[in-house]
């Protein structure tokens, strides 16, 4: 096959050479015989530079390629490490949650347990009956306090024992100052320091003053 290929070749190149003027000898065998030596010596001479224009005309090929992959290296790294960083965070996240999980039926037993010892102490008994005795003004046990025990043996557990609502001061309440003046507070029961919206001094209050 290869043989047939470099016959025909042979023979296109003689037929270009004879139109030329030129022409390829033919052996006994009647195979084309190239002279090398004359071929090279009939090519024209290569410049001082031509490697260096090669180099050149390659450089200016290569280089943004070279500069496009290593921007894209970067970028997948990038996304990568973000994803490595991402995905070590989200299972931090479940194994707290699932450490906290495990932790809560801890507490509630902690606090049945010390629900159980309030109500069963010698202590707590006294309280109860003091408080069955004043039934008619406590009509109501007071609530279970909340307990939530510490994860290291130096720190102190957390005792939290809720109160109930009180009653409002109304007493030490000022109306709600005009935006327009800013920071300045009404002083209760001092109308002389109050000459501005809502506690605006009626001006008959001091001619009475005056007259007294």
């Amino acid at each position: 096959m290869l043989s047939r290929w470099t016959k025909a070749a042979t023979s296109l190149v003689d037929s270009q050479l004879r139109t030329a003027g030129w022409q390829i000898p033919l052996d006994e065998k009647g195979n084309y015989v190239i002279n090398l030596n004359g071929l090279r010596g009939s090519l024209p001479s290569l410049p001082e530079n031509s490697l260096q224009r090669v180099a050149e005309h390659c450089d200016e090929l290569f280089t943004p390629v070279c500069k496009t992959l290593a921007e894209d290296i970067n970028t997948i790294t990038h996304l990568l490490l973000e994803l490595e960083t991402s995905c070590d965070l989200e299972e931090r996240k479940s194994t707290r949650e699932s450490e906290l999980d495990t932790a809560s039926p801890s507490l509630d037993q902690d606090n049945d347990l010390v629900q159980a010892n309030m109500v069963r102490g010698p202590q707590d008994l006294v309280h109860r009956e003091r408080l069955f005795s004043k039934g008619r003004r406590l009509s109501y046990p007071p609530p279970t306090p909340i307990i939530i025990p510490s994860t290291h043996p130096r720190a102190p557990s957390i005792m939290i024992s809720p109160c109930g609502s009180q009653n409002q001061e109304k007493t030490c309440r000022v109306p709600y100052q005009d935006s327009a003046f800013g920071k300045m507070l009404t002083v209760p029961s001092h109308p002389s320091y109050n000459d501005y919206p809502p506690s605006n001094a009626d001006p008959a209050f001091f001619k009475l003053a005056s007259f007294a």
